[in-house]
């Protein structure tokens, strides 16, 4: 399991933060796609077509179709390969998995199983400001915290890290719904959830977790479950009227308190984004996102003024090999390795690593992962979430 931790380690405990996920290359800052200008995709808009949406449910938005109210299609050539490639190969929807139960749906285009255990996400301040950013936190931590799959997060606090962020929520008033999220590109989430802050105004905290805890369904590839369109998840049902992900905000009907995912939910986010045989091999840092105004205790281990110490463990029978090479990453990009041919012990001490200087601004090293690699088999690996490392010194 991967998870995103901020230590702030003082003496003999560790405060630690939970925070899920990056994985981007430092040298990689992304730019808003949106053209300005309608721009014509006859290829993608014939697809959406042929796949059951009709004209009237298809609007052009500039650098987008969108479908359904809230579903965002990225016109590029990549997204429109993996559609196409997509329902080449579909078999017509039944409406019933092989047990007799109808389905819920999906995106064709999934997360990769390594960025849907670090997606790093940004509220722009202007939403900070109006008070959003706590029902996107809680969204965010019930998706990591909930359901029993690889999904977690990590929260990105600091405008100077955003160009590392996976999905940014924005504000954008001309939009005409309360949200709309972008469906998963290329292996990655949905870069984008935009705000419409005239008709969210005056939300509770518990309208605005459903609304976002709905946008990031998509962000993560579900569709709509009542609508009948996408691939189905064996086992779960499209008319289930407990599901999160279900249209009624967008046809008309209200935002509604956030009361928990539908049995049938979580059994398709797990479906779709499984643990997989070496997941749970490193055990700390490790951990599933939580909200940052959360926090949780951890003990034992401990940060210099100079340098960073800490304690990695990991489940030693898991893997049959004498000895292990553990690697340290920041912000998508190898910074070292921190101990060669490791007895398989499970259990290294990190002794004042140069690795993480401590002489930073601000006080913690961001977007830290690890990566545990069998030497007697290079090709079986685990990594952390992205974690964030706090320095308070002796």
């Amino acid at each position: 399991m991967k998870t995103r931790q901020l230590f702030r380690l003082s003496l003999a405990f560790a405060l630690a933060l939970l925070i899920a996920s990056c994985k981007k290359d430092a040298t990689e800052k992304k730019e808003d796609p949106t053209p300005t200008t309608q721009v014509k995709d006859e290829k993608l808009y014939a697809t959406l077509k042929s796949v059951g949406f009709r004209d009237d449910q298809i609007k052009d938005r500039g650098g987008f179709y969108e479908v359904s109210g809230d579903l965002l299609f990225k016109k590029n050539a990549t997204d429109l390969q993996q559609v196409e490639q997509y329902f080449a190969r579909k078999k017509p929807r039944t409406g019933n998995d092989s047990n007799g139960k109808e389905n819920q749906l999906q995106y064709p285009t999934l997360i990769s199983s390594f960025n849907v255990e670090n997606i790093a996400v940004y509220v722009d301040p202007v939403l900070k400001n109006l008070f959003y950013e706590v029902g996107i936190q809680e969204a965010i931590g019930h998706w990591a915290q909930d359901i029993d799959s690889k999904i977690n997060f990590t929260f990105i606090d600091l405008a100077v890290n955003s160009p590392y962020a996976d999905v940014t929520f924005l504000q954008d008033n001309t939009i005409d719904a309360y949200a709309k999220g972008e469906f998963p590109s290329s292996g990655a989430p949905g870069w984008r959830v935009r705000v419409n802050t005239n008709l969210s105004a005056g939300l509770s905290l518990s309208k605005q977790t459903f609304l976002f805890a709905h946008e990031l369904g998509h962000v993560l590839g579900l569709m709509h479950t009542d609508e009948g369109i996408g691939t189905p998840i064996p086992g779960t049902p499209s008319s289930d009227p407990s599901s999160v992900m279900n249209s009624g905000p967008y046809n008309g009907g209200v935002v509604l308190n956030w009361s928990g995912f539908s049995s049938y939910d979580k059994i398709a986010a797990a479906y779709l984004y499984p643990w997989g045989t070496y997941d749970h091999w490193i055990t700390f840092p490790e951990g599933k996102y939580t909200p940052l105004y959360g926090y949780s205790i951890f003990g034992g281990d401990h940060f210099s003024q100079t340098h960073a110490s800490f304690n990695v463990t990991w489940n030693s029978s898991l893997v049959n090999t004498p000895t292990v090479t553990l690697y340290l990453f920041e912000k998508g990009s190898l910074k070292g390795t921190l101990a060669s041919h490791v007895p398989n012990t499970g259990s290294y001490y990190v002794d004042q690593t140069p690795l993480l200087p401590t002489s930073v601004s601000p006080s913690y090293a961001p977007l830290i992962q690890i990566r545990i690699v069998s030497d007697a088999n290079t090709s079986i690996s685990d990594w952390t979430s992205t974690f964030y490392v706090g320095f308070n010194g002796d």
